[in-house]
């Protein structure tokens, strides 16, 4: 079944999107739009995108295509994301689906009432690593403990030029790609989140939080501001435990053994920038209406609720 996608924004996420999305049989890319009419030009010239258009209905007019993927600066999403509402395609946000709170939830309650799916790429749930571990876990009796390990800053933000509203609320924009993986791995609802250092953005170096579930699985968060460490994820069951350093990467240890058991890196998360073409798979999919797993606007606001639990948000 053919599908027609169309493309909001320009930047380097827009790009590795198309990227993904050209390398799928059956999908033809079918418009773009961006700020700046120039750089959509030479990304439409670059990989065949048949329209470039002038504005978000524009796109849609020329286009009338199946699915639209918009990879716009954080200030910006909350009226792409609601300009596009207005046309019955199926919507592909890139992440954060919000740089607050309360912004992810003016797109949840509108994506609601829209007609066709509204996903959010949280594409490292696409890690070839993370689907091994996943898929590990799924065989896997008895609860999970997790710890997380994060490390963020606002020097680092501030000089990537990021608004200083973005820079303010700089763990949506960041801290999900690591609290995501919490909302991923444990079972159940969570019950209880306790804050071991309470946050002050002014003077917090170190944060750590303690997250339960109902099911009995746990998950210990601990984030470094304005300090080196790698991000990374481990999760413990009782006969097996994986660790994914960088995340990119997963090892095993099995009970009783010592030794840390690598597992292969799928070549996709080489040839495209890591989760972005099984992600792409799995979007579609899910405008066919097929079985998926691609979070839509709940799923993300469940990590969204969760960052703000922990940093008073």
């Amino acid at each position: 079944m053919g599908m027609k996608v169309a493309f909001i924004g320009g930047g380097y996420m827009g790009r590795e999107h198309i990227k993904a999305y050209k390398d799928i049989a059956g999908v033809t890319l079918a418009g773009i739009y961006n700020r700046t009419t120039e750089k959509a030009q030479q990304l439409a010239q670059e990989y065949g995108i048949e329209t470039v258009a002038q504005s978000v209905d524009d796109l849609y007019a020329n286009t009338k295509a199946d699915l639209v993927v918009i990879s716009v600066y954080e200030t910006a999403m909350l009226d792409i994301a609601m300009a596009a509402m207005k046309h019955p395609w199926a919507l592909f946000l890139e992440k954060p689906p919000g740089y607050t709170v309360a912004i992810a939830q003016q797109i949840a309650d509108a994506a609601a009432k829209h007609s066709k799916p509204v996903m959010v790429g949280l594409n490292r749930r696409y890690l070839s690593s993370t689907q091994t571990v996943m898929a590990s876990l799924a065989k896997l009796e008895g609860p999970r403990t997790m710890t997380v390990f994060d490390q963020q800053g606002f020097a680092i933000a501030r000089q990537h030029n990021h608004a200083p509203e973005v820079v303010a609320n700089w763990m949506y924009s960041n801290s999900i790609h690591l609290l995501d993986y919490v909302t991923l791995m444990g079972r159940g609802n969570i019950t209880d989140v306790q804050v071991l250092d309470a946050w002050n953005p002014e003077t917090s170096k170190v944060l750590r939080a303690l997250i339960r579930f109902d099911s009995g699985d746990s998950a210990l968060y601990q984030a470094i501001w304005d300090g080196p460490g790698p991000w990374s994820i481990a999760v413990a069951t009782p006969a097996m435990r994986w660790e994914m350093r960088p995340l990119e990467k997963a090892t095993f240890q099995n009970r009783g053994e010592h030794k840390l058991n690598e597992t292969p890196m799928h070549e996709w998360d080489t040839q495209y920038k890591p989760g972005l073409r099984l992600q792409a798979e799995r979007a579609l999919a899910r405008v066919r209406g097929e079985e998926s797993d691609i979070p839509d606007m709940r799923e993300a606001m469940k990590t969204m609720h969760l960052i703000a639990r922990i940093y008073g948000g």
